[in-house]
Formats: C-alpha cells, sequence, structure tokens
C-alpha cells in the first residue's frame, strides 16, 4: 500500500479521500466486531470524533509534506496514523486490563483487514485496477459511501436498539466459506491474462460470468448471514416472550382457581355454621370440634402461600414453589408491595420470571442441600420501593459486566443466551426502575429500585 505515494499526481483530495476510506472500514470494522463477535469493543462519540481528526490530520500532514523526504517516510506517516493509532483511539477503554485492550486491538485490526482487502477486491472487479493504486479521489467515490451506508446501518439496526448477535458456529463457517470464496477468486484474477484473450469469446464470456459471480457472491453472502442470525435471534425471542405468556397463563389460571375455591367456601360458609350450631345444640361436642377442625384445614388450605401485595406476582412465584421443591430449595418472602406493582402481566412475567428462573438454576448447582435457598424482600423508604431478590450461589459471580449491560451466560449454546438480565433492565427501565447486582462467596442478590409510585 505504500505505492499510494509514489505517484506524483497525488493530490491533498486523493489523500483525504483515502484516509476517510480507511476510517470507515475500520469504524465499520469496529461496529462488526461489537454486533457480532465482542461486545467490550464499544465506540463512544469522543473515540469517534478524535479518530476521525486523527484520520483527516494525518492525512493533511502526509499530503503536504515536501517531496524531498523518502516516500516511504511519508508513507509510514500515514499508515501508522491509520492502522495503529485510530484503531488503538476507538478501542481505548477506562479500566479495561491491557491483554483485553490488546485481545480487541488485534481482533479490530484483523476484521478490518479484511474489509480491507475484499474492499481491493471489488474494485479489481469492477474496474480494472484497484481503487488504491489509481491515484485518483473519484475512483473513492464508490467505496466510500459504501462503507459510511454500511456503518450507518449497524449503527441504526444495531447499536441504537442495543442488539447483539453474536455468530454462532454456523455463522462463525459461512464466514470461513466466505473469505475462502473471496481468496480463492481473487487469486483466479489475479493469474488470468486477460489481454492476451481479448479475441477468445468464449474465455471471455467465462471471464465475465465468473466477475459477476465472485462480486454478488461478495456482496450479498454477508447479508444472508447476518439474517439467518437475526431469524435465530427473534425465534428464540419468540420462545422467550412464548414462556412469557405460558407463566402468566398459569399464575392466572391459579389465581382464578384460588378465587373460586375462596368463593365455593364463601357459598357454603352458612350451611356449615348451621351444621355445627345443630351440634352444639345437641350437646355432640366431639363433632363439633372434629366438624370445626375440618374447616380449619380447607381455610388455611384456601389462604396464600405467597403474599408480596400484587396479586400477579403472587401467582407467579407460586407456579414456581413445585420446581422449588423438586430442587430442595426453600423459599421466603419478607415484606410487602402496598398498592401491588401496577405492572403489566407481561412484565410482572418478563422480570420475576426470569429472575426467579435464575435463581432457582443457580441454587440447584449448590451441592448443600440445606443452602438453597431463594428470599424476596419488599421494602421501602420515603421516596423508593426496594425490591431484593437473593438466591444461593456455589461460587462467586463476576457482576461487573452484568451491571454493565454485557450479555453473560454459562449455557453452551451461547449465541442464543444470556439475554435475561438485559430483557429484565428494558423492562425495568420503561417503569423508571433500576437494577444492580451484586454477588458474595454464597449469595446472589438482584437489588430493584423504583419510584415509591410503583407503576404510576
Amino acid at each position: 500500500m505504500g505505492t499510494v505515494f509514489h505517484s506524483s499526481s497525488l493530490t491533498i483530495l486523493t489523500t483525504i479521500s483515502l484516509g476517510l476510506l480507511l476510517y470507515f472500514i475500520i469504524v465499520t470494522a469496529a461496529l462488526l466486531v461489537h454486533c457480532f463477535y465482542n461486545e467490550s469493543v464499544a465506540l463512544t462519540r469522543t473515540s469517534l470524533l478524535i479518530s476521525a481528526f486523527t484520520a483527516l490530520a494525518s492525512s493533511v500532514t502526509s499530503a503536504v509534506l515536501p517531496t524531498s523526504i523518502h516516500p516511504a517516510a511519508r508513507s509510514a506517516v500515514f499508515w501508522i496514523s491509520i492502522a495503529l493509532i485510530i484503531p488503538a483511539i476507538l478501542i481505548l477503554k477506562k479500566g479495561v486490563p491491557i491483554n483485553k485492550l490488546l485481545i480487541h486491538f488485534l481482533q479490530l485490526i484483523l476484521t478490518a483487514g479484511v474489509l480491507l482487502e475484499l474492499c481491493v477486491f471489488l474494485s479489481k472487479i469492477l474496474w480494472e485496477d484497484s481503487v488504491f493504486y489509481s491515484g485518483y479521489a473519484a475512483q473513492y467515490a464508490l467505496a466510500l459511501p459504501l462503507f459510511v451506508l454500511i456503518s450507518l446501518l449497524l449503527y441504526k439496526c444495531f447499536i441504537v436498539k442495543k442488539l447483539v448477535l453474536p455468530f454462532r458456529k454456523f455463522e462463525n463457517m459461512l464466514v470461513r466459506i466466505y473469505l475462502s470464496l473471496s481468496v480463492l477468486f481473487h487469486v483466479l484474477l489475479i493469474f488470468v491474462d486477460v489481454r492476451s484473450n481479448l479475441s477468445n469469446i468464449s474465455f471471455l464470456l467465462l471471464f465475465w460470468s465468473l466477475k459477476l459471480l465472485a462480486s454478488t457472491l461478495l456482496l450479498l453472502t454477508p447479508l444472508f448471514i447476518v439474517k439467518n442470525r437475526q431469524s435465530a435471534y427473534f425465534n428464540e425471542q419468540s420462545l422467550r416472550n412464548e414462556s412469557f405468556l405460558e407463566a402468566e397463563l398459569v399464575a392466572s389460571n391459579l389465581y382464578r382457581e384460588a378465587q373460586a375455591d375462596t368463593r365455593s367456601f364463601r357459598h357454603d360458609i352458612n350451611n356449615h355454621l348451621t351444621a355445627v350450631s345443630m351440634l352444639m345444640r345437641s350437646k355432640n361436642y366431639e363433632k363439633a370440634e372434629e366438624y370445626i377442625n375440618t374447616l380449619r384445614g380447607k381455610i388455611s388450605a384456601l389462604s396464600p402461600k405467597i403474599v408480596t401485595g400484587d396479586e400477579m406476582l403472587d401467582a407467579l412465584i407460586s407456579s414456581k414453589l413445585p420446581e422449588c421443591g423438586r430442587n430442595h430449595i426453600r423459599v421466603r418472602i419478607t415484606g410487602v408491595i402496598d398498592g401491588g406493582l401496577g405492572w403489566k402481566p407481561i412484565d410482572t412475567c418478563a422480570v420475576f420470571a426470569n429472575a426467579i428462573d435464575n435463581a432457582i438454576e443457580a441454587c440447584s448447582k449448590v451441592a448443600n442441600l440445606p443452602s438453597r435457598e431463594i428470599t424476596l424482600s419488599f421494602r421501602k423508604t420515603g421516596y423508593q420501593r426496594i425490591i431484593l431478590i437473593s438466591n444461593s450461589v456455589a461460587a462467586k459471580v463476576d457482576c461487573t459486566p452484568l451491571n454493565n449491560d454485557v450479555r453473560v451466560t454459562s449455557k453452551a449454546d451461547a449465541g442464543n443466551h444470556g439475554y435475561g438480565m438485559r430483557n429484565i433492565r428494558k423492562t425495568l427501565a420503561s417503569y423508571g426502575a433500576m437494577m444492580q447486582l451484586s454477588c458474595t462467596d454464597t449469595t446472589f442478590t438482584t437489588t430493584i429500585v423504583m419510584g415509591k409510585q410503583i407503576g404510576a
């Protein structure tokens, strides 16, 4: 690439165009890494502005350097700024260990290198010479807007929506096939001598057919890979929403059954009292006491086992009790929510079904059965309502990624999991609530803080 600066026709406009093109290639690479491989590689407005200024400054500096300076030195100024300093600016974050920053840097450099090579290859297909060797700014007119457009699409479709879709094994396999085909087509174009076969119609037809096939595959295959990953993600989301609806349905059915049993008992209470009165009048006290004890048993069965102050939450927790019992997990409730949550039922399920399922999964991994416990605590202060969901853990969990909204999962199919906490946080945000996670060696705690007027 150093030969860019050997051309005497090099102008400031040409160099700036090349610098901006390479800048957007690196930005696109960073967005791709964030969305599909490592969401820790996140761009900020400040880093984008500083890196853009660096790209512009290095381009202008390289173009205005005196011709007496060796071309290699002029080239080094440009490429060190573009290939090393800009990626470093984009991935630099406070509090991130050096080894992780190095991994992020290498991921970004490799992805940008692949995009650069694909850009060169596409330009060879569309034109006889690469845009990087033509030395004329107009040749960048197609490549630059293309990468600007890709960057904007990634930003709008993924970054704004806080959506990341880490590639699974299948998508990674498709990426490898895609890159292998790109290399194969590139090699064929390099070694095929077109000029010596201009009179051979069959050869030219085959050659241009190959070019058309290569360009079509290069442009459409990435769209297919992303669409495939999106379909898998939304299918998973549909299944998750379906599980929430099922939890809501189970909880609602339990609530209706409890209400029906209560109404039935109230309907029969006069008859029960009449029977007890008759036994007392006939001085059959033992039978009367036995009858009263039977009624007490029925009343105890009708009394709700879970009382939080929110009927939907009561029913939801009650629906989880059988699973807790099978896993030898004790459930404790302390405090109540005065006036209830005031949330939509599906939102209650989205938050608490997720949280309780996570708690059950964590408790099930604790070897000591008597230590398995889930506690839901409801508190209030003068201006806030606080909900604490605590559960036993087998080992301490690092909550930093979770509190930073980084997707984390312990499941084998990581590509389709790890969205539970993110869904909880998103639902809570819609009600103006916040969530903080903490963990000791034995207990994981989810703290939910919301305004005093819940649901208002």
